[in-house]
């Protein structure tokens, strides 16, 4: 659900309106984020929208527009400058270490996927038109590869918010650990993520959850599962306070309709992964990030 690509800064600010055709594609919050190519990519735009001869006030939107792109959206490679590499020579390298869905420049070479970003007409990369919403059977492996990339490009913490989340029941730890292991894995080898629930004070004791059981879970279910190392910390908040379930990086975030969990009936209704908006996910982001109204200490665990 998230894609990215290589795309020249020189072609980019070719034009205004190839300039704001950019602006228009790209975006995390849209499914495709850029690989930093050369290291200062941001630097090199803004240095080349400085030329374009634009009025104060579109030189301003451009500038604030880049500011937020590089915020959420923009990737980094091997921080390394070009060197005596063209910027299409740097970009192939790249590719070979770590496949690009699509090299976007001034030529076309369809098996090397270099695309002409200029005239999209004629050749595109292929699955260039990404979902918002995917829908995945309630398996464990399903949830959380819908979102694998996303989760390998992350070089925070990532946020998992779920007020369901069980530890003690395999069917809520599965998809975590699956997608813990797409995070270790990663470009930047994280090694932490956060788990924010609350307690569940329902009439049938199978699905009513307090602190102690979540404690519990997560020291004798999850702790044994985690990589050497490996730190989870979980924050408990009031009932009132989460409603819907997410997951939350630094570039993009997804509303998962029926939960994060897995389900083992045949008839189990299909989850619905919503790609949010950037707006959104900057709203759960900090909602999260503040211990005000936190019920009690954080409950953190290592792997050993």
């Amino acid at each position: 659900m998230i894609r990215e690509y290589a795309v020249n800064p020189e072609v980019i600010c070719s034009s205004v309106e190839i300039l704001q055709r950019f602006f228009s594609d790209f975006g995390a919050d849209k499914g495709r984020v850029i690989g930093a190519i050369p290291h200062q990519w941001y630097r090199d735009i803004e240095r080349r929208i400085q030329l374009l001869g634009l009025t104060t006030i579109a030189k301003r939107k451009c500038f604030d527009n880049l500011r937020s792109f590089e915020k959420s959206s923009l990737v980094k490679r091997d921080g390394k400058p070009l060197d005596a590499h063209t910027w299409v020579e740097k970009a192939k390298l790249l590719n070979g270490q770590e496949i690009f869905e699509g090299i976007l420049s001034d030529q076309v070479s369809v098996d090397e996927k270099l695309y002409d970003y200029r005239n999209m007409l004629e050749s595109v990369p292929a699955d260039w038109d990404i979902e918002q919403t995917k829908s995945v059977q309630r398996d464990a492996l399903l949830i959380s590869s819908a979102i694998e990339k996303s989760l390998r490009f992350s070089n925070r913490p990532v946020l998992f918010i779920d007020p369901y989340f069980d530890p003690l029941h395999e069917d809520s730890r599965t998809p975590i650990i699956n997608c813990i292991s797409s995070i270790t894995a990663g470009r930047f080898g994280l090694k932490k993520i956060f788990i924010h629930t609350c307690e569940q004070q329902d009439i049938d004791y199978r699905r009513r959850k307090i602190r102690t059981d979540i404690e519990r879970g997560m020291n004798e279910c999850v702790q044994p599962l985690l990589p050497q190392g490996f730190e989870v910390e979980l924050w408990v908040w009031p009932n009132n306070y989460i409603h819907d379930r997410f997951v939350i990086t630094n570039h993009v975030g997804y509303a998962y309709g029926h939960g994060l969990s897995a389900a083992q009936f045949q008839d189990a209704i299909q989850v619905n992964i919503n790609r949010i908006s950037e707006s959104a996910r900057q709203f759960e982001y900090r909602r999260f990030s503040t211990a005000a109204g936190r019920l009690g200490d954080e409950i953190f665990i290592v792997g050993a």
